[in-house]
């Protein structure tokens, strides 16, 4: 399964080129003009900063800060302020100081962290659902129960409400959660109830 090296190009970029990485913004304005120009843009034919800027610059002005079937977002107050890029990209390092980002296979991921203590939230793409990037077909979560049902630690999964996920799913302990969804395409699903499932080996 494809994997998404956008974010760690970001980090790398601002560790060790922070000064250019913020130099790109100093005269960038906030336009739906400049957000569909750096969309159509080929990351392959782009440097690594530029990369990163315009990774950066999608991600804080699209729609619900979702980079794939989603347009430019028309918030009031748009989420990128480019007057306090350098105290964003601050508060980013200290929370994630004590992280560990890694760019793996989930199954590779949870091999590699599966202890006793560990406890894994595990929050995949919704089957069936057409938002995402990259997405897992139904072998793929047949795959993840497996594995999940003989793992030494904890887990927490998060899915949409499917009859095919409750049967994979079965042997473990299943809640049902209704939750609202602020960030639907349609004006008329926005803000709606939907029924969401919180699957667990512990509770």
């Amino acid at each position: 399964m494809a994997r998404d090296e956008e974010l760690v190009n970001l980090y790398r970029i601002v560790q060790h080129h922070f000064e250019e990485f913020v130099k790109q913004f100093k005269y960038m304005v906030i336009s739906r003009k400049i957000f569909e120009i750096l969309k159509r843009q080929d990351s392959f034919t782009l440097t690594d900063i530029h990369r990163a800027v315009k990774y950066f610059y999608l991600l804080k002005t699209s729609f619900s800060a979702r980079l794939t079937g989603f347009g430019y977002g028309t918030n009031k107050r748009p989420s990128l302020n480019l007057l306090t890029l350098e105290e964003t990209i601050l508060e980013m390092h200290w929370r994630l100081a004590r992280v560990i980002i890694e760019n793996l296979d989930w199954r590779d991921c949870i091999n590699r962290y599966d202890r006793s203590h560990t406890l894994f939230y595990l929050d995949p793409p919704y089957y069936q659902a057409k938002d995402y990037k990259y997405n897992l077909k139904e072998e793929d979560f047949a795959a993840l129960a497996a594995i999940l049902g003989q793992i030494k630690g904890k887990f927490l999964l998060s899915l949409g409400d499917h009859p095919l996920m409750r049967k994979l799913f079965k042997s473990f302990k299943i809640e049902f959660l209704m939750t609202k969804y602020s960030t639907s395409k349609k004006e008329e699903t926005r803000g709606k109830l939907k029924k969401e499932l919180l699957i667990n080996n512990f509770s």
